[in-house]
């Protein structure tokens, strides 16, 4: 022991002081729990048409893509039809979109019947896709000044066309809606 002053005694306590506090700096924090799995989940993008018309733009004009909002909603797998293993459906759908990035019309544009399943994968298609959003298409206008430096001076939001394929199955007795397409066609 340590004499501190007259007559007062200090015990050795801050070397176990450091020590748990060094410990508890080394310790593995715990790991966070990840959100339960959802049952269904969409991932898309869009299917080139080669007969859908685009837009003109001018030399001065630079095309801004459309994004779809990360929270549209999936279509849903109609519950009542999991249990019956169906095999895989495909949905082909083109959505028209306003100025604003709103799906306003939805034409189920699929080859693969027209049965009261089919009707049935296709009513979901609709039923998710109407509440779809995107960061609209807009064109862009760009003036040069007489530096050579360009800069935009406005853009317009433009409505558009685009299709996207759904594909509905069962998966370990799960539904799942998996969407497929390319990248925008410009």
């Amino acid at each position: 022991m340590a004499v501190i002053g007259p007559g007062k005694r200090a015990t050795r306590w801050w070397p176990w002081l450091l020590a748990g506090m060094l410990a508890g700096c080394a310790a593995p924090r715990p790991t966070p729990v990840p959100p339960p799995a959802l049952k269904a989940r969409v991932n898309y993008a869009a299917v080139p048409d080669k007969h859908l018309k685009h837009y003109s733009i001018a030399p001065s004009q630079t095309f801004i893509a459309p994004d779809p909002r990360p929270d549209n909603p999936a279509p849903a797998y109609p519950p009542d039809l999991v249990a019956r293993g169906l095999p895989p459906v495909e949905v082909t759908a083109l959505l028209i979109v306003d100025a604003e990035g709103r799906v306003r019309e939805v034409r189920i544009v699929s080859e693969s019947g027209d049965g009261p399943l089919q009707r049935r994968f296709d009513a979901a298609v609709r039923a998710a896709a109407l509440h779809w959003h995107f960061a609209p298409l807009r064109i862009a206008n760009w003036v040069t000044d007489a530096n050579g430096d360009e800069r935009r001076v406005g853009s317009t939001a433009k409505p558009f066309s685009q299709a996207y394929r759904f594909r509905f199955e069962v998966h370990d007795g799960k539904p799942r809606v998996i969407g497929a397409a390319p990248p925008v066609q410009r």
